[in-house]
């Protein structure tokens, strides 16, 4: 019983781990996203360029 007690702890350790990681990418992620905007401002404004002439094609 007790090892059975130990596993499962263990298995919701390991699972709390990969939920903080999954929400530490969520909120890391768009962190990254705007220091590459920063870093490449004329990609930026061709692909903002791009994805209007898009949405102005669909829309």
């Amino acid at each position: 019983m007790f090892y059975v007690r130990f596993n499962f702890s263990a298995t919701s350790v390991r699972d709390s781990k990969i939920l903080c990681l999954l929400f530490a990418w969520r909120y890391f992620f768009p962190f990254l996203f705007i220091l590459f905007l920063r870093a490449f401002p004329v990609l930026v404004v061709a692909d903002n360029g791009i994805i209007l002439l898009l949405l102005n094609t669909v829309l």
